[in-house]
């Protein structure tokens, strides 16, 4: 499995001052080192950032996304 890393949704783009952190935390692929801007796709469990908002934003939180955590769980199973 490739290295994931926290992240919460970032809130809207209206401006610099909307930003209304999310407080699911979901498992991401990281963005490539190489690139900068909107940081988008799939989290494990599905759901992605809207086209509306900023994207991912990196956290330090514990994960806490249900869909995650399972999907997490079954596929460390499969590779053990």
């Amino acid at each position: 499995m490739d290295k994931l890393k926290t992240a919460i949704k970032s809130g809207r783009a209206w401006n610099g001052f909307h930003r209304d952190s999310g407080t699911i935390v979901h498992l991401v692929r990281p963005l490539p080192e190489s690139t900068t801007g909107f940081w988008g796709g799939k989290a494990l469990c599905g759901t992605e950032p809207s086209s509306g908002g900023n994207g991912w934003a990196d956290t330090e939180r514990a994960l806490n996304c249900p869909k995650c955590i399972n999907k997490r769980d079954k596929l460390n199973t499969i590779n053990q």
